[in-house]
């Protein structure tokens, strides 16, 4: 028999009751923590759509936005096709639009309340902080809205930032091959 188990508790549950037979008995391991929260965690109702839009190319993702937001993409998408060598492949990368220059360059997308640029690290981010003052930032990803679009100066700057870590990068990688 559980102990700690109340006739009231029949209503709570099945989480909360699984919950007071793991931790009201001797043993309250880190497994049955983790077990715990996994019960926990809501389901997604069946109807519910992701945030992120799939697609398997550039176009299709484009053609699956809606207004605005799609005249701002369009926008960031040709600022960084004119910042980024003319040998930077775009492709989808993450499930979103990328460019690729030795390495991945960055990532932009639309979401349902913004519009993100990922610099593929948080490098970039620091380097221009005083410029993103006023923006939401995160770990490795700047968000903007239609409304307060970012600057394509600032997105020029980055993008040239990303192509220059890269190629230090890959002279980097190229020095190794040749000692090596």
């Amino acid at each position: 028999m559980l102990t700690g188990f109340k006739s009231d508790d029949a209503r709570l549950e099945p989480g909360v009751l699984l919950f007071r037979a793991l931790f009201t008995t001797p043993c309250s391991c880190y497994a049955h923590r983790i077990l715990y929260r996994a019960l926990m965690k809501k389901a997604k109702p069946k109807n519910a759509t992701s945030r992120m839009i799939s697609a398997a190319t550039v176009e299709e993702y484009f053609d699956k936005i809606p207004e605005p937001q799609l005249s701002l993409l369009q926008k960031v998408r040709a600022t960084i096709r004119k910042a980024a060598p003319a040998e930077a492949v775009e492709t989808i990368s993450y499930g979103m639009p990328a460019f690729k220059y030795n390495g991945a360059l960055v990532c932009y997308a639309a979401f349902s309340d913004q519009c993100s640029l990922f610099p593929m690290g948080r490098e970039a981010i620091d380097e221009f902080k005083p410029e993103l003052r006023g923006f939401e930032t995160a770990k490795g990803t700047i968000r903007f809205t239609v409304e307060k679009p970012l600057p394509a100066s600032l997105i020029t700057k980055i993008v040239k930032f990303r192509v220059a870590r890269n190629e230090g990068k890959a002279k980097l990688k190229a020095g190794a091959k040749k000692r090596g």
